[in-house]
């Protein structure tokens, strides 16, 4: 019969060996993380905007003298289905998650970008706790820069500090990737 100080000892290396084993997790080939569709220019931090609310002005809303982005919200996004019938306003989407790209990157590519999640990253801190995704074209942000938030996120992320300028320039990167948060139909 074995000790007591044997077994613990046989415990131990046990337990030593178990927990020097890769999580199944880590090694799973079925687990794959998801491709990186586009990113902002060479990985350079770009600017950020805010252009709609679903709650009033938002956080930044109110800084701005702004008290309601009813015009905005009451109109329709660049993803949203060519059959009005089926198509939601920006308001009716319910949602602040929705971000604007650059116009000239999503023109002709709706099937490519739109629904696709985006992460962004802000002074160096990546946000996945954000489920944001593109839903619409931002005519302002040029060339492979900029995204364009609700104020919610945008003060969120800049913080309530920074929402009278608008606009924050060279705090962030982004990344959109072939992960789907809302199904796009043509």
């Amino acid at each position: 019969m074995q000790s007591t100080l044997a077994k613990a000892l046989l415990l131990f290396g046990a337990l030593q060996v178990a927990s020097a084993a890769p999580l199944a997790a880590e090694t799973s080939p079925n687990l794959k993380r998801a491709s990186v569709l586009l990113s902002s220019a060479a990985g350079q931090p770009h600017d950020a905007t805010f252009y709609y609310d679903i709650n009033g002005g938002g956080t930044c809303g109110p800084v701005n003298g702004i008290n309601s982005f009813a015009g905005i919200d009451a109109g329709y996004t660049y993803c949203e289905s060519n059959d009005i019938s089926k198509a939601k306003t920006l308001g009716a989407r319910g949602t602040n998650n929705i971000v604007a790209m650059p116009a000239n990157l999503i023109t002709g590519n709706k099937a490519k970008y739109c629904g696709k999640k985006v992460i962004v990253t802000w002074n160096g801190v990546k946000r996945t706790d954000l489920d944001l995704f593109i839903w619409d074209a931002c005519q302002s942000c040029s060339g492979n820069d900029g995204l364009d938030f609700s104020s919610t996120i945008f003060g969120n992320l800049a913080g309530t500090a920074n929402c009278a300028a608008g606009r924050i320039q060279n705090k962030m990167t982004w990344e959109i990737v072939d992960e789907t948060v809302l199904a796009f139909t043509p």
